[in-house]
């Protein structure tokens, strides 16, 4: 792999990806929204059956990561976080369509997400990568404070190309 280039791999998740994983995500949620998983969090949902982590490199250096659950014909997209320093450098679109490559092999059908309704970079990206609004959950988000955001929900089908 050259210096510079991004490379995206996906596993169930063991204790270097995971910890990979941990250390993308500290730095990506900022912590005022709460979003961020502790490491047994992570460990517990890896452990359940049709869950994937993609984690994408630059060089040894983890940037970005994504955390997905397939049940049947669906999937969701748990989270998905880049570092600040490798974002709109393409990282979150090559774990998404790295995603929807597994998924795909896999003959998941439909894929969903749920996401704050004030996050318009990732509303951005979703909406790209051909994502639709199909639900609202009002005051579904609460952080640290008490305070309330609502959610929208999104889905895509899934298809071979």
């Amino acid at each position: 792999m050259t210096p510079g280039s991004i490379d995206v791999r996906f596993a169930n998740g063991d204790s270097r990806t995971i910890s990979d994983a941990l250390r993308v995500m500290e730095e990506a949620f900022d912590p005022k929204f709460g979003e961020a998983w502790s490491g047994s969090q992570l460990i517990g949902f890896l452990a359940l059956p049709g869950t994937l982590l993609g984690l994408a490199h630059d060089g040894d250096e983890p940037v970005g990561f994504c955390v997905s659950q397939t049940i049947g014909h669906e999937a969701e997209l748990m989270l998905l976080g880049v570092l600040p320093s490798h974002r709109r450098k393409g990282v979150a679109k090559r774990l998404l369509q790295g995603l929807i490559n597994q998924l795909i092999k896999a003959g998941v059908k439909r894929l969903f997400l749920e996401m704050r309704t004030d996050n318009q970079e990732a509303f951005a990206l979703y909406t790209e990568f051909g994502f639709k609004k199909i639900g609202l959950r009002k005051a579904y988000y609460r952080n640290a404070s008490g305070h309330c955001r609502d959610a929208v929900t999104m889905a895509r089908k899934i298809t071979a190309p």
